[in-house]
């Protein structure tokens, strides 16, 4: 009897440490989890209007709707740099008004060690770097991929409306296309335009010529032309058209068919080839997808040096180097994307110890010390070994992880100073 009744304060005693902590642990998480949402949301607004700026730019004669389906695709690209940087914001300032309120000193006076309040704090920056990995990894490849090909869609469809939009001249494109039996062939397109009244053109004659034979002619009161921004074409609708369809076997008698005013027909010009259309920069591969091409590269490679060596002239030596300079690049996307993601960790290392470290009163010191480390250390590291990875100068995880491996030397020594305080 007397043994339980000892047992049971110490266990009462316990499980009240066990609840203080866990109510310490929340209050913290949450000063620092509302903190940090406001900085994200504000962060990533000011780098979406600056990236979004530049899009406007660049697609300010395309229409809304190309320009409303185009900016949703900047947010993911935004979030591996605001995602960390808002994570530092955040825990800077948490850690820093808690230190400026001697509620630093009153945790430890307690006997509840600084861990229980820091760790959740490195678990969700942990949670944030797979999150920000996977985005770079699946997400934002596909969404630069999708961003290029409209641009250049719309680029080269503008291109084209331009010189659609010439006077008096014909002109003529090329487009091919699959027949019956699967046979690729080629179609030159003429094109005729008497003139122009706004975005209306005026007498125009259309020809298809297929194997040096017309396959189809029309001549219409007006066109009016039309963009296809996922298939790099521009259509003509023709207007108070007449079609004349002509026979292989009966070429000199055509089938002629009238369409009203209030009718059109469709004509597809290709602007840009398919194939280029589909075709992914380094930046819009996924990582299994750069590991394959760097296969495919080193192979290219190996072949060039081999061909060097049988017929050593300069020309090869100039693709030697561009291939070369290629896996170069891949290795520093590749590199740089993890790097990236682990950002969120680094960043969390030296915003912590900074924020407690800092006098009453002075909790804005460490926030602008934070950020100094960030902006003149961290970026300038990243972007700078980023340059000299791609020249391949040196490896490239070296390069890309310095800024990391610096910051992260920073957080250990100043958290070790906490620690032993």
């Amino acid at each position: 009897m007397p043994a339980t009744g000892m047992i049971q304060p110490i266990r009462r005693a316990a499980s009240w440490d066990l609840r203080r902590t866990a109510i310490l642990s929340r209050y913290v998480f949450g000063e620092f989890l509302r903190g940090w949402l406001l900085a994200l949301t504000v962060i990533t607004a000011v780098m979406f209007l600056g990236m979004g700026g530049q899009t406007l730019v660049t697609m300010q004669e395309s229409g809304i709707d190309q320009i409303v389906q185009t900016l949703p695709l900047i947010v993911p690209m935004t979030l591996p740099y605001t995602v960390p940087f808002s994570l530092l914001v955040a825990t800077t300032l948490a850690f820093g008004r808690l230190s400026a309120d001697n509620e630093v000193e009153a945790i430890r006076t307690s006997g509840i060690h600084l861990a229980c309040v820091i760790v959740p704090i490195l678990l969700l920056a942990m949670a944030l770097s797979v999150g920000i990995f996977l985005l770079n990894d699946r997400v934002i490849p596909q969404s630069w991929h999708s961003q290029r090909t409209m641009l250049l869609s719309l680029l080269k469809s503008d291109t084209a409306l331009r010189m659609l939009g010439v006077r008096g001249q014909h002109m003529t494109f090329t487009k091919t296309e699959e027949d019956e039996d699967g046979n690729v062939i080629v179609i030159k397109q003429h094109i005729y335009i008497q003139d122009i009244k706004g975005d209306l053109f005026i007498g125009v004659q259309y020809r298809e010529v297929v194997g040096g034979k017309v396959r189809r002619a029309l001549v219409a009161h007006s066109a009016r032309p039309e963009i296809n921004p996922e298939t790099g074409e521009v259509g003509l609708k023709f207007f108070n058209a007449s079609i004349h369809e002509f026979d292989e076997d009966d070429p000199y008698r055509p089938s002629m068919t009238e369409v009203e005013n209030e009718e059109s027909i469709l004509v597809a010009i290709q602007l840009t080839d398919p194939e280029e259309m589909q075709q992914r920069k380094f930046v819009e591969m996924s990582i299994a997808e750069l590991r394959e091409k760097r296969v495919e590269r080193l192979t290219a490679l190996n072949d060039v040096k081999a061909e060097a060596m049988n017929d050593p002239r300069e020309g090869g030596e100039r693709r030697w180097k561009r291939i070369q300079r290629h896996v170069y690049q891949i290795d520093t996307e590749i590199q740089q994307r993890y790097a990236l993601s682990v950002s969120c960790i680094t960043f969390a290392l030296v915003a912590v110890p900074l924020g407690i470290l800092v006098k009453k009163g002075n909790k804005l010191v460490a926030f602008l010390i934070s950020v100094l480390l960030v902006i003149l250390i961290y970026y300038p590291l990243l972007v700078g070994g980023r340059a000299v990875a791609e020249d391949g100068l040196v490896p490239a995880w070296a390069c890309i992880w310095s800024s990391n491996a610096v910051l992260f030397v920073i957080g250990m020594v100043l958290m070790r100073r906490v620690v032993r305080q």
